[in-house]
């Protein structure tokens, strides 16, 4: 069995070679020995072993590709001007930087540099703090995992999958409570969340995990009497405008969209009447586009939007030619 211990930083060459033990070490008495006490002479060594694999060699000259295009961060006291087996590469980076890649690696060292980077992930909690205009982005989904969920309005971007989000928030004490509360509020129906399990690629599963709508994740935080600095800058100086903005119905949104696609360019100072859009024209792509979104939608409120959302001087029974 192949064991490892990361730390912060690893040579270029090691940290190569340890995604393909078996093809550079070739058994675990070979590994060992090399690695027990490992110097510059042994790194050289390694990577020449590297060379004489072209599936491994490939990666590693992938691999100093990624450092050359900053993709891969070196460790900070490292000069990048020369890349050579010896250089120290961080471990977070390289660990982001191999899972965009498509290629098999040992299960068992892969799945330990993982561990190792969550961990590591974990306790720098804070450091990865995402941004307003990311935020307004992510609020268009449908659902959030509500540990994926906490971490935003916290102010916190995602560890990366919803398993990593889980293990950060329960080994968090304040993220803990926050889902805590929301738990204790969908009890008292004071916020809808959606039981859910989470598969693992081990192939089990996370139970007693809960996804909601972001809308609903963001309203309830504002109701609890504690700060969210990233909520304030959605509107400044606006909290109470939040709440009702962030209230929407299916519908809401349909009837804005319709108002959008047929009366944005629409001149209100200037009407012409024979610019305006046909009642039937509206309310067929009305009750069409709610069917697409999975939801019905009848005559009387199709009708009901489409005078709500027509200019003034054309809802008179609507232009029916």
């Amino acid at each position: 069995m192949f064991d490892w211990y990361f730390g912060d930083s690893e040579p270029l060459a090691i940290i190569v070679s340890l995604l393909y033990p078996e093809e550079i070490y070739e058994n675990e008495d070979n590994y060992n020995e090399l690695l027990s006490d490992y110097n510059n002479k042994t790194i050289r060594k390694i990577h020449c072993k590297i060379k004489e694999c072209p599936e491994v060699n490939k990666v590693y000259n992938l691999a100093v590709k990624a450092i050359k295009n900053k993709k891969i961060k070196l460790y900070e006291s490292e000069n990048n001007s020369k890349i050579s087996p010896l250089v120290q590469v961080n471990i977070i980076s390289f660990f982001d930087w191999v899972n965009e890649q498509d290629y098999a690696y040992n299960t068992q060292l892969h799945d330990a540099l993982k561990n190792h980077v969550l961990n590591k992930r974990i306790q720098e909690y804070g450091q990865y703090p995402i941004d307003l205009k990311e935020l307004k982005f992510l609020i268009k989904e449908p659902l959030w995992n509500l540990d994926t969920g906490i971490l935003y309005i916290t102010g916190n971007q995602s560890l990366g999958t919803d398993e990593d989000d889980f293990q950060c928030v329960i080994h968090n004490p304040k993220l803990k409570k926050i889902k805590q509360y929301a738990k204790e509020s969908h009890e008292i129906r004071k916020l809808h969340l959606k039981l859910k399990s989470i598969e693992l690629e081990s192939g089990l599963s996370l139970d007693n995990t809960y996804k909601v709508q972001p809308k609903d994740l963001l309203q309830w935080a504002r109701n609890l009497h504690l700060e969210f600095p990233i909520l304030d800058k959605l509107i400044p100086d606006k909290k109470k405008e939040l709440e009702s903005i962030l209230y929407a119905t299916p519908e809401m949104i349909l009837m804005n969209d319709a108002a959008q696609k047929f009366w944005k360019h629409y001149n209100l100072k200037s009407p012409d009447i024979s610019k305006s859009y046909a009642k039937a024209e509206i309310t067929t792509w009305i009750k069409s586009e709610a069917k697409k979104r999975g939801y019905e939608v009848s005559d009387n409120i199709a009708n009901a939007m489409d005078t709500i959302i027509r200019c003034p001087h054309t809802r008179k029974g609507g232009r029916t030619y």
